[in-house]
């Protein structure tokens, strides 16, 4: 990655297009699961909570549960994602 150095603040180049969009499309995913589940979409809730629970914080685990998993790695995934942009573009700009 490219640097340039202004004022002694070294600045990296922009990231690639690839990661831009890479990086939208996994906060698209997250906003169209949380809006269908809103939205009464039966096959959301999968995704968003744990699938086999028998009573008060009792859970079993089933295969619906890799739904769950899949999403909460892409959304953490997103949301670190953006935390290191909002801290190196903070940190840049003194």
């Amino acid at each position: 990655m490219a640097t340039q150095e202004k004022c002694g603040v070294k600045r990296h180049a922009p990231p690639p297009l690839s990661k831009r969009i890479l990086d939208s499309e996994l906060g698209l995913v997250s906003l169209v699961l949380v809006a269908a589940y809103y939205a009464g979409a039966p096959w959301a809730r999968q995704w968003l909570w744990l699938s086999y629970g028998y009573g008060n914080d009792v859970f079993g685990k089933g295969r619906q549960d890799i739904c769950f998993v899949v999403y909460w790695v892409v959304a953490f995934t997103f949301l670190r994602a953006v935390l290191m942009n909002i801290s190196c573009t903070t940190a840049s700009t003194g």
